[in-house]
């Protein structure tokens, strides 16, 4: 996504999916119990979101303590 789309986006009052995409993209994103997709490095609990090609998402990254 570019910089461009996300100032799109946060203008639109939209800054949730800005963070969704970005966590997405480092690698550390996670489900947590209620469904919502959530930084596995604050919630280390949370089920990692495999990895996608068609939507972007990379690889899952090993936390420190895995």
């Amino acid at each position: 996504m570019s910089e461009e789309m996300k100032q799109k986006l946060i203008d639109a009052g939209r800054k949730d999916l800005v963070e969704v995409y970005e966590i997405n993209q480092s690698g550390f994103a996670g489900m947590n119990a209620s469904g919502n997709i959530v930084d596995r490095r604050k919630f280390p609990l949370a089920v990692p979101v495999q990895e996608n090609k068609l939507l972007d998402i990379p690889k899952p990254k090993k936390l420190d303590n895995e």
